[in-house]
């Protein structure tokens, strides 16, 4: 292992391999550190992305998408359903691990070096450099990148601040015996079921289905698999499922709210550790390829200027910020209406969805998972949508 690079990244998932592969394409020297042995592995991912994604990481999706998502069921908290969309292309439900996969090596094909099961244990500046500390010696760079994660090392060891809040996930896959309809996700809500969040079906395929649910972080003393199993029982006579045991296989944690720094001299933080995060689906993987994009313009910057103080580091801040955070800012706001939702209100907003066709094929239409903002103004220009909204807004934002 060389001792100094241009650049040195933390983290190895589709965000990192894709930062490393397009820099490195430019001459650089780039390495990319991932603790563990494994790309794609342990899975933290429900598998849930828009087209966008390819179009960003310039990737063919053909072996990576399983499955196309036209539209989701909606369930509240006593079964109340409405469904949304139909009639057009979501989402795709994808081979997570492959697209990390298919990430990592489109970097070192395009000239940057991963180091598997290689953890860096420490960091520090001096001299103007940062300088890692792994299990057998220590490298040096010019700029680091934290592509670590939700509970980033990177962000912890310069003084960066944390993600807000957190949510706790579970998931994982079953063959059902009842065959259903591929073209929907199905969502659930309730505080018994994924308080502060909600559960989900994603199918693969006619046959078998991807389960899962997350929930808030002061309910993460009682045992998150027994929310698991209590979803499990709640959804076995239209799954199939029932006496079939399903052994969890997606785990993890996602960081919520916007960060006010994600910068410090010869250190950016991006993804997951950046907290640019989705707050109303958790999705990250679209929201870190484009703060990427601006993490990648300010690297080759830096490089080339030889510059890599805060002053021009802050510009990256800048740009993801101007790009997405106005989108993710209107996600917490949204968010902190529907988390203080009672089961009761959510009910009574499932009836009002339910009986007005005309409001459903507004979210139809305007709807996007990755900008939440497009459905607000064709909602508000709906009479009904706006009569209806003072019941719900005040005494959950307030």
């Amino acid at each position: 292992m060389k001792k100094h690079h241009d650049i040195a990244i933390i983290g190895a998932g589709p965000i990192g391999c894709y930062i490393g592969g397009e820099i490195a394409k430019e001459g650089y020297d780039v390495a990319i550190f991932e603790e563990h042995k494994k790309i794609g592995y342990p899975l933290q991912c429900a598998g849930l992305v828009t087209p966008r994604v390819f179009n960003l990481a310039d990737i063919k999706k053909e072996k990576i998408v399983q499955n196309h998502i036209y539209g989701a069921k909606f369930h509240s908290p006593t079964n109340i359903c409405f469904t949304i969309g139909g009639d057009k292309l979501h989402a795709y439900a994808i081979n997570r691990p492959l697209l990390d996969k298919t990430m990592a090596d489109k970097a070192e094909k395009n000239g940057a070096k991963i180091y598997l099961g290689c953890k860096v244990d420490n960091a520090c500046k001096k001299d103007k450099k940062i300088f890692l500390k792994t299990r057998s010696e220590i490298i040096s760079c010019n700029l680091l990148i934290g592509a670590d994660g939700v509970f980033s090392k990177t962000r912890k060891w310069f003084g960066l601040p944390e993600s807000k809040e957190f949510l706790y996930g579970i998931g994982g896959e079953i063959e059902t015996r009842e065959e259903i309809d591929k073209k929907f996700v199905e969502i659930f809500s309730g505080k018994n079921i994924a308080p502060e969040f909600f559960a989900w079906m994603i199918p693969i395929n006619e046959k078998k289905i991807r389960i899962g649910l997350c929930i808030g972080e002061k309910y993460k003393k009682n045992i998150l698999a027994n929310y698991f199993n209590s979803f499990l029982k709640k959804i076995d006579k239209q799954t199939g499922i029932k006496n079939q045991k399903i052994k969890p296989t997606v785990g993890g944690v996602i960081p919520v709210g916007l960060l006010n720094k994600t910068y410090s001299s010869n250190v950016m933080l991006v993804g997951d550790a950046a907290s640019q995060v989705k707050p109303l689906s958790g999705g990250g993987i679209y929201t870190g390829l484009k703060s990427a994009k601006h993490c990648i313009s300010i690297s080759k910057l830096s490089l080339k200027e030889k510059n890599f103080t805060e002053p021009l580091l802050r510009k990256y801040h800048i740009l993801w910020s101007e790009d997405i955070g106005r989108e993710i800012g209107i996600g917490l706001i949204l968010r902190k209406i529907i988390k203080n939702l009672s089961d009761r209100d959510i009910d009574k907003i499932a009836s009002f969805f339910k009986e007005n066709e005309d409001i459903l094929k507004i979210i139809s239409e305007h709807g996007d998972i990755d900008y939440p903002s497009r459905l607000i103004k064709p909602l508000l220009s709906n009479p009904r949508f706006l009569a209806y909204l003072p019941s719900i807004v005040p005494k959950s934002i307030f």
